[in-house]
């Protein structure tokens, strides 16, 4: 019996970390300050969050909720206005959510003109 008891507290305590990181919520109230934010910057598959497509601008990964596949292009040059996502509940705090307002298609000449 004492050695069923150890190994449990022995898992629980292993596994421990990997439940506190998963329900951490994000408090991006610090993040963007605007409340509707503009980004240019391809588009780029990300693994981490479950996968997703998203864009890095200025040094900030950005993750757009609610776009289409015909955007879900790998390099593909966008541009997107959105809202910053206030509290959400994320694996990691690594990049910001955003609901998507427009989005649109930019040549790489404009991509170019961050």
């Amino acid at each position: 019996m004492n050695k069923i008891i150890c190994l449990f507290l022995f898992i629980f305590l292993i596994t421990l970390p990997s439940f506190a990181q998963i329900t951490r919520v994000a408090d991006n109230e610090n993040r963007p300050d605007k409340d509707i934010v503009e980004v240019k910057g391809k588009m780029h598959f990300y693994s981490g969050d479950g996968g997703f497509f998203g864009l890095k601008y200025k040094g900030v990964i950005y993750k757009p909720v609610g776009i289409t596949p015909s955007f879900q292009i790998e390099g593909l040059p966008v541009m997107i206005k959105g809202e910053p996502i206030r509290k959400v509940v994320l694996v990691g705090s690594w990049c910001i959510p955003i609901r998507v307002i427009d989005i649109k298609r930019i040549s790489r000449s404009e991509l170019k003109a961050k």
